[in-house]
């Protein structure tokens, strides 16, 4: 057997999923292998509150066909989807996904909620860019802070094993 030649056939399942073939794990899209060639779309120009930045990153879905990328890794701000408790606005879900389909693009939908940065933070900074809606920062008796091993809280983290932040955000 020569080296990584697998016999691959499509498959009857038409969603997403891996398969395991000899020993390794196959991503399959339409029924068919799928090698991921991606980049992923900066986050911090998507600000809650202010639709005209939805349109920020629509030059670089052109710029990842021109590069021979099939997929972009798109940031999906909880703050944006959910600008109030019980409100939902898909505006910028339905324009990514428009903006792939036009483009001959998959998406990978990078979710930015209650624990989004590298550091666990719920802001970008103070200046309105937040990644969990602000119901959810405002309200700590619902969606208490995480307090740290010295018993200290952090007014940017909120506590992600905390059940009802955990519900809410599901």
């Amino acid at each position: 057997m020569k080296p990584f030649a697998m016999d691959i056939t499509p498959s009857n399942q038409l969603m997403p999923h891996f398969e395991e073939i000899d020993g390794k794990k196959i991503l399959y899209v339409d029924g068919l292998p799928f090698t991921v060639l991606t980049v992923e779309i900066p986050w911090w120009d998507l600000i809650s509150g202010q639709p005209e930045t939805l349109t920020v990153y629509d030059d670089l879905y052109r710029a990842a066909v021109t590069l021979g990328l099939n997929t972009l890794k798109v940031p999906i701000k909880w703050s944006l989807v959910e600008p109030e408790k019980g409100v939902y606005d898909f505006t910028y879900v339905d324009h990514v996904l428009e903006m792939a389909r036009h483009s001959g693009l998959r998406l990978v939908l990078g979710w930015f909620g209650h624990y989004a940065s590298g550091d666990g933070n719920i802001y970008r900074n103070l200046s309105g860019e937040v990644f969990a809606p602000m119901y959810v920062i405002e309200d700590n008796e619902t969606y208490p802070k995480a307090v740290d091993a010295h018993g200290i809280m952090h007014h940017n983290s909120i506590s992600y094993d905390y059940q009802p932040v955990v519900d809410v955000e599901i």
